[in-house]
């Protein structure tokens, strides 16, 4: 059996309260649910405020390999046509191959005017759309009250032409047994492909996730991390996990290592550290040396790394992690890590040192003087760059002692810059963890830095992509990057 997989963390997610994407972050973590093989990425609310419809705009310059994406909304409103619904218009105007239209089904009434507004909308989207999931809000409450009627609600969606029915258990609370026993009753009634959508209000969630899935559904919603309003929805790792272990299949799979990076990918966007207990990444997963083999094998490296570069690779990875890095939220520099033990002798440059500048007066605007000295084998280079901002300045002259000997560098762009504060109970003197997403030539990775001082943390982050793009080119043009005979890279 094969599950499909939508991932409403961007949607739903930030209905919790406690968490937010920008534009950009939204899109990063819309990469990554692609790379890891989601199905469907649910993208957001494209009201007709325009809310969220500046990511659905981004999203078209971006070449999903896999993922569908996924636009959210609700059926026509009583006193309008589907024609004139501005929500449904909204929808229409995202340019998302997939739309996901709900209904809710609390209080439902046997006069069929709830059954009409669904049928007209998804005929309507399904003109529009390649595909359309119909989302029954409430639906386990709804037929408790009246059975007839929200299969009559189902019926009507899957008539109409939605590909995909989710019968929601939006407050959470119904008992896996009749999730079960009501999954078989609309298997019977409904047919075709089902899916699942089950809140934690009581806990829940995962566990009718899983029971709707043993039923024979094929389709399972929830967000990575369970994020979502009130006590969020089903954790999607602790689902993917799960399915794995029932031999359920997914594009995902529900490897351990993979769950643990997406988790902690989710949480860095979202600005909130990974609960150290959640299911499958937490503190029961072992780093050495099961995710190390994982990246390892990820990035290419297997004969390449021999024991001891393999022990060094281990305690250079616990020494960051004891620093505070979170590696799993960076590609870039577990990347650069494993470069750096195959290839110890390869040296772009040494830093000598860096000198910032601030001058301010207290009314808006500064000024700022960056200047970068490095050791480029025999030569010593140094630049001084003006800006706008500090950590810019900065850039711009690590850049011009690079560029002259690796003119490739001027290529790289910094495309999004992240503060996460490591300890926010210490204020100002909270460890300031920064991230930086470059991209290049159409290749996107991410590098951290980790300091008390947040200037020093972005520096960090900033060599360290240079670094990882040099090694990279050392590896396609050997004789083009410096190379030493100092091979105490792990210190």
């Amino acid at each position: 059996m094969r599950v499909s997989i939508l991932d409403s963390v961007l949607r739903e997610g930030v209905q919790s309260g406690r968490i937010s994407f920008s534009v950009e972050e939204k899109l990063a973590v819309a990469r990554r649910l692609d790379e890891f093989g989601v199905d469907y990425i649910e993208g957001g609310w494209p009201g007709p405020d325009g809310h969220d419809a500046e990511f659905f705009r981004r999203a078209r310059g971006v070449e999903f390999k896999s993922a569908k994406l996924v636009a959210f909304g609700p059926v026509r409103a009583e006193s309008r046509r589907a024609e004139d619904d501005p929500y449904l218009a909204a929808l229409a105007g995202t340019g998302a191959p997939v739309a996901s239209v709900y209904a809710n089904l609390m209080g439902i009434a046997g006069d069929g005017v709830l059954k009409r507004r669904v049928a007209d909308s998804v005929a309507y989207l399904k003109g529009r759309f390649e595909e359309v999931i119909f989302d029954a809000a409430n639906f386990f409450d709804a037929y408790e009250a009246n059975a007839e009627a929200a299969i009559e609600v189902l019926w009507a969606a899957r008539q109409s032409g939605a590909g995909v029915v989710v019968l929601c258990d939006s407050a959470g609370r119904t008992m896996p047994d009749k999730v079960g026993m009501v999954c078989d009753i609309v298997k019977a009634a409904v047919g075709g492909e089902l899916g699942i959508h089950a809140h934690n209000g009581s806990g829940l969630g995962l566990a009718n996730t899983l029971e709707a899935v043993r039923r024979g559904f094929g389709h399972v919603q929830g967000t990575v991390n369970g994020y979502g309003a009130r006590n969020g929805v089903a954790d999607l790792v602790g689902v993917l996990g799960n399915l794995a272990r029932m031999g359920v299949e997914t594009r995902c799979g529900g490897d351990a290592s993979k769950l643990r990076e997406l988790a902690s990918f989710v949480a860095g966007a979202a600005h909130v550290a990974v609960d150290p207990q959640q299911a499958f990444t937490g503190g029961g997963v072992s780093r050495n040396p099961a995710t190390l083999e994982h990246w390892i094998s990820q990035y290419g490296f297997e004969g390449r790394l021999g024991a001891q570069s393999r022990r060094e690779l281990a305690d250079r990875v616990h020494q960051l992690e004891m620093e505070g890095y979170d590696l799993d939220a960076a590609d870039g520099t577990v990347e650069l890590l494993l470069r750096q033990a195959a290839w110890p002798g390869v040296r772009p440059f040494e830093v000598g040192n860096y000198a910032v500048s601030i001058r301010g007066t207290g009314a808006p605007g500064t000024h700022n003087v960056a200047t970068v000295s490095l050791d480029m084998g025999e030569a010593a280079v140094s630049a001084t760059e003006e800006s706008n901002g500090p950590i810019h300045a900065l850039e711009m002259a690590l850049i011009g002692c690079l560029a002259p000997v690796y003119p490739g560098v001027k290529r790289m762009r910094i495309v999004n810059y992240q503060l996460r504060v490591a300890d926010p109970q210490h204020g100002t003197a909270a460890k300031a963890r920064v991230f930086l997403e470059w991209e290049s030539g159409g290749v996107r990775w991410t590098t951290l830095g980790v300091s008390d001082n947040l200037l020093e943390a972005s520096w960090l982050a900033l060599v360290d992509g240079m670094r990882l793009e040099l090694l990279r080119q050392a590896e396609r043009e050997p004789e083009s990057v410096e190379t030493a005979n100092d091979s105490s890279w792990a210190v």
